[in-house]
């Protein structure tokens, strides 16, 4: 998917005209670059609960191996490099984890709700000499 299938997408999904989607992922993408530049030193980072986390780190620069040649050395800069780690929802969807999920926990709960309210009536012992009664240590 690209940028403009995205927007098309979000129009969509929000039912709002894709000029409108634009400007909101266009701001989204504003405001994540800036926030990360601005608080690169601090180590300031942009977390969506259930996404992801954006955030930038200082890596050294280095020799590299050129992919076109391999026999060619670069220098590869040092600067700050973006990371994104995926959130747990969202591993979970690309996983098709969630429906499993959610299915399982209602079960675990049926489950659960079904043995407690569960009451084994045990049947009393009939006999001719009826048994004396025990008594607990105190």
């Amino acid at each position: 998917m690209n940028k403009t299938e995205l927007i098309t997408a979000v129009a969509k999904s929000a039912d709002v005209t894709k000029v409108q989607a634009e400007k909101i992922l266009n701001s989204f993408f504003t405001i994540v670059g800036e926030t990360l530049r601005a608080g690169k030193e601090e180590g300031e980072k942009v977390q969506i609960m259930g996404f992801g986390t954006f955030r930038a780190s200082f890596v050294e620069g280095r020799i590299g191996v050129n992919p076109r040649n391999r026999d060619e050395e670069i220098e590869i800069p040092d600067g700050y490099r973006v990371h994104f780690s995926a959130g747990q929802q969202l591993k979970d969807v690309v996983n098709e984890k969630t429906k499993a999920k959610k299915s399982a926990k209602a079960k675990a709960k049926a489950k659960a709700k079904a043995k407690s309210k569960k009451v084994e009536a045990v049947p009393a012992k009939k006999s001719s000499k009826s048994a004396p009664a025990k008594k607990g240590k105190k």
